[in-house]
Formats: C-alpha cells, structure tokens, sequence
C-alpha cells in the first residue's frame, strides 16, 4: 500500500468512547515545513520515516528517521523538511480509552520517541484502514484492540530508551528461543531452567527485561503468528491453533478472542473482505 489518507472520518464520540477521526499510511509530502499553531483536535499519533525538523515547548531539534511523536489534542506543532521529500503515517484518535491506554503505558506526549519498526506501526494503521474501509459497520472491538496494542508498543519502545541495565546475553537467547519454539509446550519451570534460575526470580528478570511476564510474552508471540497465518485459506482453524501450540482449537479461540477482542473466524472474514466503500482525501462522510 504506497499511500492512504482518510479524513473526515468520524468514528465514535470523542467525550465517551474511542473515536477514530483521521489517518494516513506512507503519506508522501513535498519539500515543506508543517505548521499548525493550534494543533489537532484529538491526540496525533506520527512517525517520520526521514529526517526532520520538530519544534515544539517541550522539544526543538532535528528527528531521526524512525522517530514518532504523541502530540496532545491542541498542541501547537512544526515539523519537516523544506530540503527534501519525506515521508510519513499517521493517526488522529481520541477519547477516554486512547487517553487511559498512553497514561497506563507511560508513553510522553509533545516529545520524540525511537520507533524504528516500520511495519508494526504502519502495520497497525494499515489494520484500521482496512477495517474502516471494509465494512459498513466497522467492529469496535477489533479498532480497539488495534490503537491498544499500538499503544502498548509505543510504551515499550519509550522503556526500551531508559531500560537499564542491559539485557544479559542469556536474556536475550532465551527470548529468540521462545520465538522460535512458541509452537513448543513451554513451561515456566523449562524456561527457568534454561537461564539457571528459580521460577520466582525468573518471572521478575523476564519482565523486567522484556515487560511482559514470561508466559504473557509466549502468548503474545503465539497470537501475531496466528493472526498471519489466518490470512492463508488453505489453513483450517484447528490446523492455525497446532501450529502455534493449541492442541485444542476450542482453548485456541478463547485465548485468541481474550487477545484481539473477536473470534480467529472473525478476524480471517475481516482480513480477506474486499474493499466496499473508501474515502478519498478530501471526501465527507462518516461511520
């Protein structure tokens, strides 16, 4: 997808309940410089893929490629680059939840945050995109889960910044083997062994490192592979669960509705809906 932008899109009450108001995916700028004095109306969620300039009361200077920044509803903003086309995505959302989601993941408002994965964030907004665009009557609960998880991440990629001390070589091993192995019967006990460590005190390091509990984290890893594999139709359901370590489909299905807030089936009818309607930048309309 080279580039997407919708506005006018008015998903939600901003005053109750998550809402959904504008976004763009690889939006492809001309040399210039953004200025707009009284900001968005709701938090502006963006990352650059090249360099730029940001000047704002908390912070003035030049932005890396892969930076991303958290702008308040109504928060003056500057950025750019009147040298050079540059790229960026972005998301416009509000309400009491996105508020809620940024306070509980620690995640600073109107500042520069090192966000170098392209994909999980363009990703995210690609997943919201095709969600609105789909469906007379996007699923809520799928744009929830989408914005949180993409909040979550944010988090730790501020945490990441500050993490200390750095992660220890048997750490970071035992991480690539849970990602490798997530198919695997894994248990606490086994992890803790392969770092040479008593269960309590292993469960407190891997979250301290990685912050997720262990068995959270192999969740976590089992859930983005199914959600892939779901987008392949020779692939039963039950077939997806053993493939990501579920020898019951039926447990595979509630933990993957706890996970993302609806049913794999429900997920897969999404992810393969042909476009019905979709908005042009410019263009009125609501959902």
């Amino acid at each position: 997808m080279a580039q997407n932008v919708l506005t006018h899109l008015h998903l939600g009450d901003p005053r109750r309940e998550l809402t959904v108001l504008r976004l763009g995916i690889r939006e492809l700028m001309a040399p210039c410089i953004v200025d707009v004095p009284s900001g968005a109306s709701q938090f502006l969620i963006m990352r650059f893929d090249h360099r730029v300039i940001m000047d704002t009361q908390e912070y003035s200077g030049t932005l890396a490629p892969g930076t991303l920044v958290v702008w308040k509803p109504h928060a003056p903003h500057q950025y750019g680059n009147n040298k050079i086309c540059w790229r960026h995505s972005w998301i416009e959302c509000g309400g009491p939840p996105v508020q809620r989601w940024l306070r509980e993941n620690h995640v600073d408002c109107n500042t520069p945050i090192t966000f170098p994965d392209t994909g999980l964030f363009d990703g995210a907004i690609e997943s919201v995109y095709r969600e609105v665009t789909s469906h007379l009557s996007p699923n809520r609960a799928i744009l929830r889960n989408l914005i949180e998880n993409m909040i979550i991440e944010i988090g730790r990629a501020r945490a990441a910044k500050h993490q200390s001390p750095l992660i220890p070589e048997t750490y970071r091993t035992l991480r690539l083997f849970i990602e490798q192995h997530y198919a695997d019967p894994l248990g606490l006990r086994d992890l803790a062994q392969k770092v040479h460590h008593s269960v309590p005190h292993f469960c407190r390091l891997f979250k301290d490192y990685f912050s997720l509990p262990p068995m959270e984290f192999l969740t976590r890893v089992r859930m983005l592979q199914a959600a892939y594999l779901l987008r392949d139709h020779n692939l039963r359901i039950a077939d997806i669960a053993l493939q990501v370590g579920y020898k019951d489909p039926y447990y595979f299905t509630r933990a993957f509705g706890k996970y993302y807030g609806v049913s794999p089936r429900a997920m897969r009818k999404s992810l393969h809906s042909v476009p019905s309607r979709k908005r042009a930048l410019g263009e009125d309309g609501g959902v």
